[in-house]
């Protein structure tokens, strides 16, 4: 079975989390992603920090993980790292490494449950950031 192994980060602000907005799929989601070969977890949300939001990251507490069917790009199983996070420097796509994102924006929960009642969530996002936050004491 092949599995798709992801880090994402919760930022946040007060009860804001940081979130990118991809245009290309038309969604918002927490900055992350794949796991390369011969990567750590850690390792991998380091280098996403930098890619996706040109800052880097210090990790407050072990993260909340989560592991689901998935049946997309080949994969039949994802699993999830969602780690608590403190911003070292300011969200910048202009020092960002890659241009996934177009805008990032820190949301709280009302904009997020509007957000994903008109699908503009990214899906493993819309399955589980609700549930992380709360358990990481962002959300109630």
């Amino acid at each position: 079975m092949s599995t798709r192994v992801t880090a994402r980060m919760i930022a946040s602000k007060g009860n804001k989390i940081l979130m990118g907005f991809e245009e290309r799929n038309d969604h918002w989601e927490t900055p992350g992603g794949a796991i390369k070969a011969g990567e750590t977890p850690l390792q991998a949300l380091s280098r996403e920090s930098m890619e996706e939001i040109g800052t880097r990251v210090k990790v407050l507490r072990n993260p909340v993980i989560f592991a689901s069917k998935y049946n997309k790009g080949g994969f039949k199983c994802l699993l999830l790292f969602y780690y608590r996070c403190k911003l070292l420097g300011k969200p910048d796509l202009k020092n960002a490494g890659d241009d996934e994102f177009q805008e990032l924006r820190f949301i709280e929960k009302k904009e997020f449950e509007k957000l994903l009642k008109a699908g503009k969530i990214m899906g493993w996002d819309a399955m589980f950031l609700r549930k992380a936050a709360i358990e990481m004491g962002v959300w109630r």
